[in-house]
Parts: C-alpha cells; sequence; structure tokens
C-alpha cells in the first residue's frame, strides 16, 4: 500500500516573528494494491484532509479525548503571540511531544513535525499585503491525476495531486494570497512492490526544474502562480469568480493573459473554499 502524510502550515507573522495566526492541516490518503499490482479502486476515492475530515478521522472513536483537528487548532492557538525560538522551547520535549502542562492536557499526538512545518512557515514568509487583524484562511483540494494498475510491461502509478491555497481576508476583500501544488507519484511492480517515489517537492518548491520554461514557455509555473496571486490581491472573491477564462479556464484577461497562460479554474474555486 501508499501511505501519503502530508502537512501544510500556513502562518501570520509581524515585523518582528512573532507569529499572529496560524493553522495546520493534514492529508494522509492510503492507496492499496494487491500482490499483482492491481489498485483496490474503493481507495482512490476522495480525498479529504484532517480538519475537513473532523470527528470522521476517528481519534475520538479510538479512546482520544479530542479529534486531530481540535489538537491541532490546540498547537496553533499556543503559537500564537510567540516567535518560533519561543515556540520550540516551549512546546516540544525530545520525543516531540507536547512539553508544555496545557497544551500536552490537549495535544496527544506527536508535535515535533507540526512544529517544523510552522518553523518553515515562518522562515518562507514574505510581505504580501496581509494586515493584523486580518482574517487567514487555507484549503485544501486532492485528488488522484493518475492511478493505474501494474502490467508485465510497465510499472503501476499512483498519483495524488493536491492544490493548497492560503489567503488573508478582510471582510470580503482578499489581502494576500499564495497558492501552490503538489503531485506525489508512486510507481509500483506487477508483483506489489513499490518501484519508484517521486522527489516530493511542489511546483513552488521545484521552480525551474518543473520545466515549463524548458518546455517552451515563457514563464515557469511558479511565476505564473505568483503573478495570478498579485492579480487577485484586492480583489473579493466574487470578483476573482468572474475573471475571464477560456475553455481550458486559462485567463483571457488582457493584462493577465500573457503571463498566465495556465488553468486557473482551480485556483478560483480554491479561493472560494478557503473564503467560507
Amino acid at each position: 500500500q501508499i501511505k501519503y502524510d502530508i502537512t501544510v502550515a500556513a502562518v501570520m507573522v509581524d515585523d518582528d516573528g512573532v507569529i499572529l495566526d496560524c493553522i495546520i492541516d493534514s492529508i494522509a490518503p492510503t492507496v492499496k494494491f494487491d500482490a499483482n499490482g492491481f489498485i483496490d479502486a474503493a481507495t482512490v476515492g476522495d480525498v479529504m484532509s484532517k480538519n475537513e475530515l473532523g470527528e470522521a478521522y476517528g481519534m475520538k472513536a479510538a479512546g482520544s479525548k479530542y479529534e486531530w483537528n481540535e489538537q491541532a487548532a490546540a498547537l496553533c492557538a499556543y503559537a500564537i503571540g510567540k516567535t518560533v525560538e519561543e515556540l520550540k522551547s516551549g512546546a516540544v520535549n525530545e520525543s516531540g511531544m507536547a512539553a508544555d502542562a496545557d497544551l500536552a492536557s490537549k495535544a496527544s499526538i506527536y508535535i515535533g513535525g507540526y512544529v517544523g512545518a510552522i518553523e518553515e512557515a515562518v522562515k518562507n514568509a514574505t510581505v504580501s499585503g496581509a494586515q493584523a487583524g486580518d482574517d487567514l484562511r487555507l484549503a485544501i483540494s486532492c485528488g488522484y491525476g493518475k492511478a493505474e494498475d501494474a502490467t508485465a510491461e510497465k510499472n503501476g502509478t499512483v498519483q495524488l495531486d493536491c492544490d493548497i491555497a492560503v489567503v488573508t481576508m478582510n471582510a470580503d476583500v482578499i489581502t494576500s494570497c499564495i497558492i501552490d501544488s503538489l503531485q506525489a507519484k508512486v510507481s509500483f511492480d506487477a508483483v506489489g512492490a513499490l518501484a519508484e517515489m517521486g522527489q516530493m517537492l511542489t511546483k513552488g518548491q521545484l521552480g525551474e526544474a518543473y520545466g515549463m520554461k524548458k518546455a517552451g514557455s515563457a514563464y515557469e509555473w511558479n511565476e505564473q502562480v505568483a503573478y495570478f496571486c498579485d492579480y487577485v490581491t484586492g480583489k473579493t472573491v466574487d470578483q476573482i469568480l468572474t475573471i475571464a477564462v477560456n475553455e481550458k479556464t486559462a485567463p483571457t484577461d488582457a493584462d493577465i493573459s500573457t503571463t498566465v497562460t495556465i488553468a486557473v479554474g482551480g485556483f478560483q474555486a480554491l479561493i472560494q473554499k478557503a473564503a467560507q
């Protein structure tokens, strides 16, 4: 079987590196295949994040006092008002569990990796237009872009595609926007053994290595997405949803279509999801 474990952390920080807001979410679907390399179709259905699943994730049903989303929210609440250094020094013990007594009473899960994700998010934070008091929102949309059985001639492949949008909002106006995507590809052979696992980097992390310029595009994927994010900043969700697109959902507005040639329909829907 293939077990995905993807963590997403979004933060809003001030000029001194103090965390003003924080959201953590995780995607952890499992795809099963048998000893002949045939995928169990029932395991490649809808993909929901742990926050979306809520109690359906099942920690309470298994005996935990708090569900995963409640425990993640407790860690985020603990992080607010702290710098990364203050968070790391007080939140986690040497085993990666909650060290602070109040936090430990609510978060029994391993939080070391989530604290690391918050640290990475703070490190990557940029001035994008958000102001103190804005609402921080996170939305994730995942599905299987490819799920093919193995044959004697060709390895089977499962590719989980995830789009992630982080926005800040003042009333119904987007004050900053970050979008990224991950294509997590794993292959296996006809005897049910893992054959290859691709490098698990987002398109934003890959930069020019993603290869759109090599394929002839004037702008790389991350450059196009950054321009789209700048374009939607300052607009309402309704205005973003009415950006003109063609049948492939690539923008047709003259002031954006020369730079952004990729499909943006999914991004429009993702921003709407984040804003809800």
